[in-house]
């Protein structure tokens, strides 16, 4: 069976998903861990294969947000459940479709 863990966030998001991917993979199971792109080097160097996401976690002025790419602006949660889907391989439902 094979695992997708999404960690949607800062750095704190992302730790408690390898840590939880770690005990899953030492229980016999592939997992991945998706997230944002920056975050790539940090996941595989715990030994967990690791699928980015379309947009990138920055911080700002003590909160995190999300970046798409056109401005600065976050995406759509409808955008961030298609960019999830084409991690895990999957095509979103047309109705979901952005």
């Amino acid at each position: 069976m094979r695992i997708l863990l999404l960690a949607m966030g800062s750095r704190g998001d992302v730790q408690p998903m390898l840590a939880l991917g770690d005990r899953l993979r030492r229980e016999g199971l592939a997992v991945a861990v998706a997230a944002g792109a920056d975050f790539g080097p940090f996941v595989e160097e715990q030994g967990l294969d690791f699928e980015p996401l379309s947009f990138e976690v920055m911080e700002g002025s003590g909160a995190s947000s999300a970046r798409s790419g056109s401005e600065g602006r976050a995406p759509t949660p409808d955008a961030r459940l298609v960019s999830c889907a084409r991690s895990c391989g999957t095509s979103p439902r047309p109705s979901q479709a952005t």
